[in-house]
């Protein structure tokens, strides 16, 4: 439990200048095509996971999504 919070508290740290507070639940709490139908939340469970959240956090940031 103590590495999932650590997990969200560094997509929370990239998320903060471009998110407002009150849209974190939606955004972490739903399902995303990018992340093959998971939520931002449900793969923090692993490393794997937070990479496949910082890379759609990233995409989203460049304008990149295709």
């Amino acid at each position: 439990m103590a590495e999932k919070l650590g997990r969200l508290k560094i997509v929370l740290d990239i998320l903060e200048p471009a998110i407002e507070k009150k849209d974190l639940k939606h955004f972490l709490g739903r399902p995303h095509t990018r992340l093959r139908g998971h939520s931002p939340s449900s793969l923090l469970d692993t490393d794997y996971g937070l990479e496949a959240v910082k890379d759609l956090i990233e995409t989203a940031f460049t304008g990149a999504f295709t």
